[in-house]
């Protein structure tokens, strides 16, 4: 879900708009990405059980251009091996997002979205048509040695100003460095 408040008076905030679908979705909103330029947030949920058992957990586009009334405009696709990585262990489904947090080392993303699946690894988005997001790479790791899941758990992700992509298995992995390369630039 998403909520957007007016923070004008930090000790009084007051509601400005809400938008849920729990239920009928399970729900477990993770992180919210303001595209504001764009009228647009990024918000992903998190999976929190092992083998899909709370399957779907999904990254969502919403629409802000009415405040008061914010809208859920897009699901990102699942992958095509949804059976495959929910039979493998661990959690699978989304997490973070890249959030554009306004540093000289970090790349701000208003067309892109880079995010972490738990043993979906690395997956990065498309949202030139916030209505139709293209999964446009992915990568998915081995599963790192004594990994008590027995599959990659990437957990965060970080996009730096080269676009270099920065991610971490939540147990055993460690950090993996990546370069993007797809036809689609990173923006």
């Amino acid at each position: 879900g998403v909520v957007i408040l007016d923070m004008t008076d930090r000790a009084k905030p007051k509601l400005v708009g809400r938008q849920s679908a729990y239920p009928p979705d399970t729900g477990f909103a993770h992180t919210s990405l303001p595209l504001l330029d764009r009228k647009l947030i990024v918000s992903s949920e998190e999976a929190n059980q092992e083998k899909c058992a709370d399957w779907p957990k999904r990254i969502w586009t919403v629409d802000i251009s009415n405040e008061a009334k914010p809208s859920r405009i897009a699901v990102f696709p699942s992958p095509a091996v949804v059976d495959d990585l929910c039979a493998r262990g661990g959690r699978f489904g989304a997490h973070n997002i890249h959030v554009n947090k306004p540093t000289p080392y970090s790349r701000t993303l208003t067309q892109t979205v880079v995010g972490t699946f738990f043993n979906g690894g690395v997956r990065a988005y498309s949202i030139a048509d916030p209505k139709d997001p293209r999964e446009i790479g992915y990568l998915i790791p081995m599963a790192p040695p004594r990994n008590p899941t027995g599959t990659i758990q990437i957990n965060d992700v970080y996009v730096d100003e080269k676009g270099t992509i920065y991610a971490n298995d939540r147990a055993t992995g460690g950090l993996y460095i990546l370069e993007y390369t797809g036809s689609v630039p990173l923006r």
